[in-house]
């Protein structure tokens, strides 16, 4: 019974992170261990902060990461690093590839059992005639690929090395997570953009999931039965300027009115440039990262549904709870919040 063995989590106070822990808790498993960094934000998992045994490390201590992987049975490796700024692109290789060679090494090395890998759709193939993108689509080097794209399929490597060498892997590739947390950060932003009257929409489509849909994909992964598969988990396949259109129809504000056009994307960019340096933080967007939001890009997820038997969440359901939280954590100078566990 697996809910009885020690289950470690990577990345456990982060967005999807969060909501992996709240779950594991939720449906009884005993004895879950997760690792944080010195300076983390436990905002996201206060509802279970007594619940779970904490361990200090970072995936490039391998002594503490030893320590911490040594007794734990089975393992979610959800932590990395997202950023498109070329600026991170060796630290992304560091955290995400180097970071996740770790784990599987020192994996293979102890008692664990089984990884379940947390990668993402950026790391599949992209397509150019318009075909739906599969877990079979083959990697490709190409203009439209970014660093963190790159690191992600780097790790994927690594964890299917861990496969080949007797380890127990699975790998699950969300798309867009949408839902509730730190309003400033990673997907979320598109919600706090959309209420600050954000007035432009990219002009492609990709596929968003919830963040709850994910966290139970990667619990359900924890299973013998799935073994050494890769699983796509997306919800549907929407465009851009129709989730904005509903995140500003829920947050009664106005809809995004412009396409983001080729001199647009160029604007943004340039404005994204300069800001990011006179404030001294991540540049946000480039070319690369607006070209890849502006095609129309399908995934299957037929997959998920047979071997994990997902039932996804709509995703206007998902908008509507996000929106509401939204606007009353608005009301509290911004508080991060998190979705109730369905």
């Amino acid at each position: 019974m697996i809910k009885k063995e020690p289950i470690l989590v990577t990345g456990g106070t982060g967005f999807l992170g969060s909501y992996i822990l709240r779950y594991l808790v939720a449906q009884g498993f005993e004895q879950i261990r997760a690792l944080h960094r010195k300076d983390c934000d436990y905002s996201l998992v206060e509802p279970v902060m007594n619940r779970i045994q904490w361990i200090e490390c970072n995936l490039q201590d391998t002594e503490a990461l030893y320590e911490a992987v040594n007794g734990s049975h089975r393992i979610i490796h959800a932590a990395a690093l997202v950023s498109f700024d070329p600026r991170h692109d060796r630290t992304l290789l560091q955290i995400n590839t180097e970071g996740t060679a770790n784990v599987i090494n020192i994996a293979l090395a102890s008692d664990v059992q089984k990884v379940v890998y947390v990668s993402s759709i950026a790391a599949i193939g992209r397509e150019t005639n318009g075909q739906v993108i599969t877990e079979e689509t083959k990697w490709e080097e190409s203009d439209w690929v970014n660093g963190y794209a790159k690191s992600k399929y780097l790790a994927e490597l690594e964890v299917w090395r861990g496969s080949l060498e007797g380890l127990d892997t699975c790998i699950i590739n969300p798309s867009v997570i949408l839902g509730s947390g730190f309003w400033n950060k990673g997907s979320a932003r598109i919600f706090h953009l959309v209420a600050k009257g954000f007035p432009v929409y990219p002009l492609g489509g990709t596929g968003f999931v919830d963040v709850r849909d994910v966290a139970r994909a990667a619990i359900i992964g924890l299973n013998d039965r799935i073994k050494d598969r890769r699983i796509i988990i997306s919800g549907e396949n929407r465009s851009y300027r129709e989730i904005m259109r509903e995140i500003a129809q829920q947050l009664r504000m106005s809809e995004p009115k412009y396409g983001l056009n080729t001199l647009l994307q160029r604007l943004a960019v340039m404005w994204d440039w300069t800001n990011a340096r006179l404030k001294k933080k991540s540049q946000l967007l480039t070319i690369t990262s607006l070209r890849n939001a502006s095609r129309t890009i399908h995934f299957e997820n037929q997959r998920s549904l047979d071997l994990l038997e997902l039932e996804y969440t709509p995703i206007a359901d998902t908008i509507a709870d996000t929106c509401l939280q939204l606007r009353e954590s608005m009301q509290s100078h911004g508080k991060p919040r998190y979705l109730s566990l369905n």
